[in-house]
């Protein structure tokens, strides 16, 4: 029979209670609110996909998708909760670093035993030996004891015993996350040469780049649930993608929690009001470029001679920018005011960028806020795009 992997409403739950785990699961399985309250947490739920022979899977989540969960359950060092798991074929998995090695015997010794274990004849065993030190490529150190080696020595030396034991599946759990590129790429090769015999490998990463470049499919965990099943390089931008805007949303929300007023001369302050207009290209700005408004208003509890306004952009990374200042000449009476800025003639590359907005009067930082701006442009630059190509003039009116 060819070997396979076939997963059927797949979950796995873990109970406050050991005593009472089956019962509690099982009673709360389809209830959120329930299973909240009794303590119930699922790292997978309802999971469901098939492996045939010859693909090469790749698993990617972010920490506490479930990805090394459903590992531990595929090579029965766990049990499912729900559902049915059945795999076809001789195993062999890597799910930790070293896991497998004996730290007292020597990288050499550590492979002459796998290839024992592995059922190798007595007589293929030195030759099957060298094949497995050579894959390893750890020179004299393949001599001194596994204590002394680093997570990167370790994971070559355990690549090196699972490969040559000829598994029909191989599992591996970000072994290939602590080697050099040069191992990676043998490590490329020897993948890609099981699975051209017929065999099976799954690899567990959060590098989008080790699973397009060793992968042709790939699954995307995220908190216990399947999101996406497809080829690894669509599934790999996707899941970059989801990344990518998970980190804008925690960063607009950081950029709006800078609102504050600093300064009892303020009393109120509204939030940053963002308008964002496509201007054409002119003689003095040979290229489009958005037409950025700003406006906020301030209930001034006694008068200002002026207040100073300074504008800053920065990466989603906190990288600076541009920042400019303008001042709107007063005074200012107590009472309600509007502040607009007008940013007319500027070009940023496409992207999500941070504004910050700080009110000074007297040299006093009265208030700040915060803001987010999206950027999209299909200019393209033959050299790689410039974050700022135009600089950024500022214009300031009381409303």
């Amino acid at each position: 029979m060819k070997p396979h992997i076939r997963i059927q409403g797949l979950s796995k739950a873990y109970p406050e209670s050991i005593t009472e785990a089956d019962e509690v699961i099982r009673h709360y399985l389809a209830d959120d609110t329930a299973r909240q309250a009794a303590g119930v947490s699922f790292a997978l739920r309802d999971i469901s996909f098939e492996v045939a022979d010859g693909e090469r899977i790749g698993l990617i989540g972010a920490n506490g998708a479930g990805k090394t969960t459903l590992m531990r359950i595929l090579t029965g060092l766990a049990m499912p909760s729900t559902g049915r798991v059945e795999v076809e074929g001789k195993l062999q998995a890597i799910l930790t670093i070293g896991a497998s090695l004996r730290e007292d015997m020597t990288g050499r010794e550590n492979l002459l035993l796998a290839a024992r274990l592995a059922g190798h004849p007595e007589e293929r065993l030195p030759a099957v030996t060298e094949d497995m030190i050579d894959f390893a490529g750890l020179d004299h150190f393949i001599d001194w004891p596994v204590r002394t080696y680093s997570s990167g020595m370790k994971a070559r030396l355990s690549f090196a015993g699972a490969i040559f034991i000829d598994p029909e599946i191989l599992l591996i759990d970000e072994a290939l996350s602590v080697g050099d590129r040069t191992f990676a790429d043998k490590a490329t090769a020897a993948v890609r040469k099981l699975c051209e015999a017929g065999r099976i490998v799954m690899i567990v990463s959060h590098s989008v780049e080790t699973i397009t470049a060793m992968c042709d499919r790939c699954i995307w965990l995220d908190n216990g649930r399947l999101v996406m099943d497809g080829p690894a390089k669509e599934v790999g931008e996707a899941y970059e993608q989801a990344m990518r805007l998970k980190f804008e949303r925690a960063m607009i929300s950081s950029s709006q929690s800078r609102n504050a007023t600093l300064d009892s001369r303020i009393v109120a302050m509204s939030d940053l009001a963002i308008d964002m207009k496509q201007a054409p290209a002119t003689d003095a700005m040979p290229m489009p470029s958005p037409m950025l408004t700003l406006s906020c208003d301030l209930t001034l509890a006694a008068s200002v001679a002026s207040l100073d306004v300074e504008l800053q952009v920065e990466r989603l990374d906190g990288l600076l920018i541009a920042r400019n200042r303008t001042t709107l000449p007063g005074p200012h009476e107590p009472g309600e005011i509007t502040i607009e800025i007008d940013a007319p003639e500027f070009f940023l590359a496409s992207g999500f960028y941070m504004i910050g907005l700080g009110i000074s009067a007297d040299g006093a930082l009265l208030a700040q806020l915060g803001g987010q701006i999206q950027i999209q442009s299909e200019i393209v630059y033959k050299h790689g795009t410039p974050t700022l190509a135009w600089p950024m003039f500022l214009s300031t009116s009381p409303g």
